[in-house]
């Protein structure tokens, strides 16, 4: 039982000297005129009163100094009680500096996931028709229709030539005939333009990793190329230059979106099950 009242007091008088500690601060920092929270206005006076009081005031000045006298251990050697609790201040808001920023930067990471999980639906089928493109593009070359229909848009005088089904049986004309080769190929490389600008377009406002945005700019630069080479090929008759540079671009643009693939696959489970444990260890 004593040991209970002695406890009692203990937290009393320490909530006791908490509470004529923030009223001075108050007096202190915001003046006579602005009443602390809580006090009646003669309450308040009787606050002021006695903190003006000049036994106070003396004895004030001389804990204080006493505080700045007394010493107490530490990493960096002996540090006076203020400088000490200063320090700790100065670590506890940097932590909390550090634990924002940590939160912050865990709330982006998942939403760039989620961002990247957009992209990627898009961006399946988009790599799906590069690959096709290029493959057409092989059929053009094998056939060397290069050599045929050296004009663009249109093929020759007409859009469509009239011997594009003229083969027998149907399939073959996709892989044999010159006219309904090269025909794919300029409509599969138009499509290829056209979805690539669009994957563009529609990310804009996505929250993307810099990284992936930079890659699908870098992709959509290098679809503009690729179709600028082909066409500069066609019209040029085929020279070994232009065409070795309209081989390479196809290359580059397929590396360029199975890198985009690679980079918006979903994060493993055992990142995304540490990112908290990294947080609280910050």
């Amino acid at each position: 039982m004593p040991g209970i009242l002695r406890g009692i007091d203990t937290s009393c008088a320490k909530k006791y000297s908490d509470w004529k500690y923030d009223i001075k601060e108050h007096l202190t920092i915001n003046g006579p005129q602005n009443r602390y929270g809580g006090c009646t206005d003669t309450q308040w006076q009787k606050a002021i009163d006695f903190f003006r009081r000049p036994e106070i005031t003396k004895r004030s000045v001389v804990n204080k100094e006493n505080r700045k006298k007394l010493k107490e251990l530490s990493y960096g050697g002996s540090q006076s009680i203020p400088a000490l609790r200063y320090k700790k201040e100065e670590l506890r808001a940097y932590r909390d500096t550090q634990q924002t920023q940590a939160t912050d930067t865990e709330t982006a990471f998942f939403g760039q996931v989620k961002g990247a999980a957009k992209v990627k639906r898009l961006a399946l089928p988009v790599s799906l028709l590069v690959g096709i493109t290029a493959l057409s593009g092989a059929f053009v070359l094998g056939n060397d229709d290069g050599h045929a229909y050296n004009t663009f848009p249109k093929m020759g005088d007409t859009w469509i030539p009239e011997d594009v089904l003229e083969m027998n049986p149907l399939i073959r004309n996709f892989f044999e005939n010159t006219s309904m080769v090269q025909l794919d190929h300029r409509i599969l490389t138009t499509a290829t333009l056209v979805s690539i600008a669009s994957l563009w377009w529609l990310t804009r406002k996505v929250d993307l990793h810099p990284a992936v945005r930079y890659l699908i700019g870098s992709t959509v630069g290098m679809a503009g190329l690729q179709v600028t080479l082909g066409i500069s090929t066609l019209l040029s008759f085929v020279p070994v230059s232009l065409g070795s540079a309209h081989q390479a671009g196809a290359l580059t643009l397929m590396s360029l979106m199975i890198l985009l693939i690679h980079t918006l696959r979903k994060p493993s489970p055992s990142l995304l099950k540490s990112l908290p444990k990294v947080a609280k260890t910050i």
